[in-house]
């Protein structure tokens, strides 16, 4: 993360890669990483997420998890996670109110990030402000864009996932996919597979948006912005509304960790598919 340089765990060297699999869905409704065999997925038919080892926290720092109301959380369930320690910003530059909002003044980060322990060591989920809430349900976007991305014609980094408001106001999870399919007929089928897919994995509904390659938006740094999509999406639907209250929420400090290149919208027309 951009706020600590310039590390806060490091695993252990020698070791390779290591990586929690754990069950999807008592993690959407429950909070809680229940770790289970890698290939639960194929011998139980159960939908399996894995999350990297991140291992320790380096000398000198603390890490916590912690719920909405900033109580620490026992190991294996997720919430916001928390860092103090000699790696971590004094502030943001000229952005008193956007510094006093993630930094306590014993020292304390909101990274927001959403993570686990497991024997102290450190397992990333996703974003705090990327998560998808569905019927009292989380739901990873990462989860949806993965699903998306099987698909033939899709390729890695060529979808991104958001809630976006339905016409009652209500959050609807959307995908919004990079397509190099021209003809209807096949478009529709393509969009057809992947709402199928979502519906059979993760027991949801979601609107599927085919776009130009090239659409979609990314940070200074060359990652992937869900935030930015979604401005985009909602602006090419016409929606100003919302658009109007997220740039309110820019405005107030949501660049933490990121920097977005606040560039001209094109007007390229997108095809919206339902």
């Amino acid at each position: 993360m951009a706020e600590c340089s310039l590390a806060v765990s490091f695993a252990p060297i020698n070791l390779g890669l290591q990586v929690d699999h754990v069950d999807g869905a008592h993690l959407a409704t429950h909070g809680a990483a229940l770790p289970v065999a890698a290939d639960a997925e194929q011998a139980e038919q159960i939908n399996v997420n894995s999350y990297v080892d991140c291992g320790q926290p380096m000398p000198g720092h603390d890490v916590e998890i912690r719920d909405a109301q900033g109580r620490r959380l026992p190991e294996r369930r997720v919430g916001v996670i928390h860092v103090r320690g000699p790696s971590v910003m004094a502030g943001y530059l000229g952005q008193p109110e956007a510094s006093r909002d993630v930094l306590s003044s014993d020292g304390w980060l909101n990274t927001g990030d959403l993570g686990y322990q497991v024997g102290g060591s450190i397992h990333v989920t996703g974003r705090q402000k990327d998560l998808i809430i569905v019927n009292g349900r989380n739901v990873w976007p990462q989860d949806l864009e993965h699903i998306a991305e099987q698909q033939p014609e899709v390729r890695p980094g060529d979808a991104l996932a958001f809630a976006a408001p339905d016409a009652d106001g209500a959050d609807r999870p959307v995908i919004v996919v990079q397509c190099r399919e021209s003809d209807p007929a096949k478009r529709s089928q393509l969009v057809m597979r992947i709402k199928t897919r979502i519906s059979e994995e993760l027991a949801i509904e979601c609107m599927v948006d085919l776009v130009p390659l090239h659409t979609l938006p990314r940070t200074s740094s060359g990652k992937l912005s869900r935030s930015e999509a979604r401005r985009n999406f909602l602006r090419a639907r016409g929606d100003e509304r919302w658009v109007a209250v997220d740039n309110a929420a820019l405005a107030v400090g949501e660049p933490l960790g990121e920097v977005h290149e606040y560039a001209e919208l094109s007007r390229v027309p997108l095809r919206q598919e339902l």
